[in-house]
C-alpha cells in the first residue's frame, strides 16, 4: 500500500519501527506519528493515515471472510 501511494523510503523506514499488526485509534497513531515522524509534512502524512485505514479495512474485511467460510 505505501508503494502505491508513492511513500518515500525514507519514511517507510520510519514507519517499519512503529507497532506492525496492532489496531490503534487515531490519537495513538497520530501520537506516533508525532513521535516517529516529526518532520513528516501534511500531504505525506495524508497519504500514511490513508494507507494505514486501508490497510486496517483489509485486514478486517479478510478476517470477517474467514469468520463466514465453513469449517
Amino acid at each position: 500500500m505505501l508503494e502505491t501511494l508513492r511513500i518515500p523510503d525514507k519514511w517507510k523506514k520510519s514507519l517499519e519501527l512503529l507497532p506492525q499488526d496492532t489496531v490503534l485509534n487515531s490519537t495513538e497513531f497520530n501520537g506516533l506519528l508525532d513521535r516517529h515522524l516529526p518532520l513528516l509534512g501534511s500531504q505525506m502524512r495524508k497519504r500514511i493515515l490513508e494507507a494505514a485505514a486501508i490497510a486496517f479495512l483489509s485486514s478486517a474485511k479478510g478476517v470477517a471472510s474467514h469468520q463466514d467460510s465453513p469449517m
